[in-house]
């Protein structure tokens, strides 16, 4: 089969200095930093002679050839051989540098690409695709498999850690963001920390790459279910699980204490419990306060307000880890009751807020029979003065290992 002139094209996304796509228009095509290539890329990590592309019109096969590259080509987030030819397909990623390729054979039956000219593929998250494999930091590589939710202010993927071989979550900071070094700077700053804490009950973070075109972190898949997603199937949560949960949230809770880090955002929404251990994981530490770094303004409110601490809703005061206690309070008595803090018999979110900053909810053991000794828990958890709280995550696992062995008799 003799070379079909426009039937082969690479779409790019990476940089803006080539255009796409680009057509392959020789059944050799070569890519590298010379002027005498097919396609010139004027760039640091490319090779002066960096890779050929050839087609065999005997076995109607196309090929990729690394020439001897300093920095290497990956196909599939494998780094090819020096001169050894490797088939690629049709819809196959490979990377040069910071630009990841895709071969398109527009003749290719059924080929959802194909069409008379071809779009540019965005930069960024909003190009991510199924299939496509990203590079991380070193030589880590991740296969994206699917899209897992998106958000103001990241978007989930699932993906395929080939050198781990595990399935792992790659957080991705939103395009828009990575013109704004403030937003940059908080999504890094949360990746370095997850990447530094380890715990049995904290999302474990794995790598954190940036550059111009991406900023993401990789972070532990954990299979299950989060407390708010169990809480739309089941009102509330029994008493022994809940009590379970409370307990391994504090346990993380010290963990973070001793670091210095307050989580901030402590909600059903970012509590999972594992299925297959079923261990509780506490995630998203996108709001954190770290040391003596603040990543939010001052004066400005950050969280989720249903379950904040009264210091954190007037956003005015410094916020340390008595108000991730308040917050477990509020998640712990939305599991167990079934019912949002201080919502009963309220439409107005106003007027709920309002109640938090100087009250307490209704007592637990007034809506359910619940020990007494918990509902006094929850209440000196959900206590407005910070002086009259719980002061500490090891006050209060020794207050909760009491209640367990209470319930166990």
């Amino acid at each position: 089969m003799s070379y079909v002139k426009n039937r082969f094209v690479l779409v790019y996304e990476g940089t803006k200095q080539i255009p796409s796509p680009i057509v392959l228009s020789k059944s050799d095509f070569k890519i590298g930093k010379s002027s005498d290539n097919d396609l010139c890329l004027p760039m640091a990590q490319v090779s002066s002679h960096h890779l050929q592309i050839v087609f065999d019109s005997n076995s109607n096969q196309i090929t990729i050839l690394d020439l001897g590259s300093t920095n290497g080509t990956y196909v599939k987030g494998q780094k090819l051989q020096p001169n050894t030819p490797y088939p690629i397909a049709n819809k196959d990623f490979f990377q040069i540098a910071d630009i990841n390729f895709q071969f398109v054979d527009q003749q290719a039956p059924s080929n959802p690409m194909f069409a008379p000219s071809l779009s540019p593929m965005p930069s960024g998250a909003n190009a991510i695709m199924p299939g496509m494999v990203i590079r991380g930091s070193g030589e880590n590589f991740y296969r994206i498999e699917k899209k897992l939710g998106m958000g103001g202010m990241a978007t989930l993927y699932r993906a395929q850690a080939l050198a781990l071989q595990k399935p792992v979550v790659l957080k991705f900071l939103p395009q828009e963001d990575m013109k704004n070094k403030k937003k940059v700077f908080r999504f890094l700053t949360e990746g370095s920390t997850i990447i530094d804490i380890s715990h049995p009950n904290i999302v474990k973070g794995y790598d954190l790459y940036n550059d111009l075109n991406y900023c993401f972190l990789v972070m532990e898949y954990i299979e299950g279910s989060s407390l708010e997603a169990l809480l739309e199937t089941s009102q509330r949560l029994t008493l022994e699980l809940s009590l379970k949960i409370a307990y391994e949230v504090v346990q993380a809770l010290d963990y973070l204490a001793e670091k210095n880090i307050c989580h901030r955002d402590i909600k059903p929404a970012n509590i999972i419990m594992c299925s297959r251990t079923q261990m509780t994981k506490l995630v998203d530490f996108g709001i954190i306060k770290l040391h003596d770094i603040d990543l939010t303004s001052a004066g400005y409110v950050v969280g989720t307000p249903v379950y904040m601490s009264p210091e954190q809703l007037s956003g005015t005061e410094e916020l340390d880890i008595q108000s991730d206690i308040y917050s477990l309070g509020a998640t712990l008595y939305h599991i167990l009751t079934g019912i949002v803090p201080f919502s009963q018999g309220e439409t107005n979110q106003m007027d709920i807020l309002f109640k938090r900053m100087s009250n307490k909810p209704i007592r637990i053991d007034f809506i359910h029979r619940y020990p007494k000794p918990l509902a006094d828990l929850l209440d000196k958890m959900m206590e407005p003065n910070k002086e009259r709280r719980i002061k500490s995550p090891r006050e209060l696992l020794s207050q909760l290992e009491e209640i367990q062995k209470a319930q166990k008799k």
